[in-house]
């Protein structure tokens, strides 16, 4: 008998608390299909928050003041944010941000990683380095050091980042996803099909992984 198999497209951004906890959901819902032998498959979709951000970035607490609108309120939705991903089991350490950084160069490294099997992997090394370390992940050097410990091939990586390859295909990924309508993250869609909006409970999860494998199959 086949084992189950599904696609999850993710529209994410590196610097999105939600995508933390909504990828650490979708494994954590994952995981009771284990004896199933469910193969998830997750599919990177680049959908940068500030497009028109800097190449080099701004200051974190400049960013978030007109985001924001204040230091008082940008603090209170952090710390709504830090409670949910503690109670998630997550390293969630914002206080150690300093520059939010511009993630183009994210995004192109993690397609590159697509191609070689190895984009969860970088996606969870990044989410680390921002995190949890407060790492400027717009700098070429520390998005290289995610690379090499996701397991890159590193001639490739130091290659793409030294150039502006996939970078058209990363902003034309995320013009395309707003025209559709596409306005939060994270964004998960389930075999193509069902959409989940923000960082929902494995629970919910689940149900819509049942509705998915209990679909009539194509002939």
């Amino acid at each position: 008998m086949p084992r189950p198999s599904l696609h999850a497209d993710i529209f994410w951004d590196p610097i999105c608390a939600w995508c933390l906890i909504g990828h650490a959901r979708l494994k954590q819902a994952a995981v009771s299909y284990r004896d199933e032998g469910l193969d998830l498959h997750i599919r990177w979709r680049s959908f940068p928050l500030n497009p028109s951000m800097p190449k080099a970035g701004m200051d974190r607490q400049l960013y978030l003041s007109r985001k924001f609108g204040s230091k008082l309120r940008a603090d209170q939705v952090f710390a709504e944010i830090a409670e949910v991903a503690q109670a998630d089991g997550l390293s969630f350490n914002p206080g150690a941000i300093r520059r939010t950084p511009n993630t183009s160069d994210a995004h192109r490294l993690v397609a590159e990683a697509s191609k070689q099997g190895r984009a969860d992997a970088l996606v969870e090394a990044i989410f680390s380095a921002y995190f949890t370390r407060g790492e400027d992940i717009g700098q070429a050097g520390i998005l290289l050091s995610c690379a090499r410990e996701a397991g890159l091939d590193m001639t490739q990586a130091q290659s793409l980042i030294s150039s502006d390859a996939q970078l058209a295909e990363v902003m034309n990924e995320a013009r395309e996803a707003r025209v559709r309508g596409l306005s939060s993250l994270p964004c998960i869609i389930i075999a193509n099909r069902y959409l989940l909006a923000g960082a929902q409970s494995p629970l919910a999860i689940q149900r819509i992984f049942d509705l998915a494998l209990n679909q009539p199959q194509p002939t």
